[in-house]
């Protein structure tokens, strides 16, 4: 089953570039990290009253999004280009900010399809029986996950500086639609079982100091597998590349 064969070729992808990948997310890394303390810091001893207001929650989106565009663009553009000078050094701008227009117009993309998909169960909700509710919730969701991941392959496309990489990814990937839907399944469960193991670090009885470090490294580690994942369907259906 190819969705099988891209999974396992993403997996490949982060763990045989470890050394690398940890180089590519040393510095967004940290500076989430410090950035993320700093927020916490002011919330709590500085801020009147205490918690973090509606600034600081603008500015922690915003570097979070820009912070994961650096890796994001440093690891598309390390694997589809082969681009290994100054793994520390943060992208070069004009594939950065490529990357985000890319984003941007997916976002206009995705935000009527949230907005349709809610209309959708509310109006099923109201005439239908709870069965139908969750059969259309679950079909409506992989058609979600699978249309992000085609915009996702996009901005993998974006980063490497090819030209309409929305409307190139939409085409290639048509044909494919068994495969993305077995992937949207995949992202689905996988989403899920990310989320039950941070709660159960979160909540074991470990030193504070561990679950911080064991809910990074598990978050370091779906993001890049994600990315990875991107990264192979945009070099496998639109430029070609072989799966190993």
């Amino acid at each position: 089953m190819k969705a099988v064969r891209i999974l396992l070729h993403a997996l490949r992808q982060v763990l045989g570039n470890l050394k690398q990948a940890i180089a590519l997310s040393a510095v967004p890394l940290a500076v989430g990290l410090c950035m993320g303390a700093g927020l916490i810091a002011v919330a709590r001893y500085w801020a009147k009253p205490p918690g973090i207001g509606g600034g600081g929650l603008v500015t922690a989106l915003l570097s979070y999004v820009l912070l994961m565009a650096w890796l994001a663009v440093r690891w598309h553009r390390f694997i589809l280009l082969d681009e290994h000078k100054h793994l520390l050094a943060p992208p070069s701008r004009t594939p950065f900010w490529r990357y985000i227009g890319a984003l941007l117009r997916s976002i206009v993309i995705i935000v009527p399809a949230i907005l349709a998909m809610l209309a959708a169960l509310f109006v099923v909700s109201e005439v239908g029986s709870g069965i139908l509710t969750i059969v259309v919730m679950v079909v409506m969701n992989l058609l979600f996950f699978g249309l992000l991941l085609i915009l996702g392959a996009a901005l993998a496309g974006a980063a490497v500086g090819a030209p309409s990489p929305i409307r190139t990814a939409w085409e290639k990937m048509k044909p494919a639609g068994g495969t993305l839907l077995v992937l949207s399944l995949t992202a689905f469960i996988g989403n899920e079982v990310v989320e039950a193991i941070m709660e159960a670090t979160a909540s074991s009885r470990w030193p504070d100091l561990a679950k911080v470090i064991a809910m990074v490294c598990y978050f370091w580690l779906s993001v890049l597998f994600s990315l990875s994942v991107l990264t192979t369907l945009w070099g496998h259906y639109v430029e070609g590349r072989p799966l190993r």
